[in-house]
């Protein structure tokens, strides 16, 4: 699973604290996600794209999906 949350979140303008803070998802947690050290849960994918008011499709997409 790869992801653009880096790119989306800087493309909206946010910090990864606001980014933590309207997600509720920890700041440690996004980062891990961002450097594609972990693959966030369902729910963790659903609370990003939810804060920054996208489909979570746009977020994360497997290889060839591009």
């Amino acid at each position: 699973v790869n992801n653009r949350v880096k790119q989306t979140r800087r493309r909206h303008g946010l910090t990864l604290e606001e980014l933590a803070r309207k997600s509720q998802v920890g700041k440690s947690t996004i980062n891990d996600i961002e450097s594609g050290k972990t693959i966030p849960t369902i729910e963790t994918a659903l609370k990003l794209a939810k804060a920054m008011h996208i489909r979570v499709d746009q977020l994360f997409y497997l290889d060839g999906d591009i």
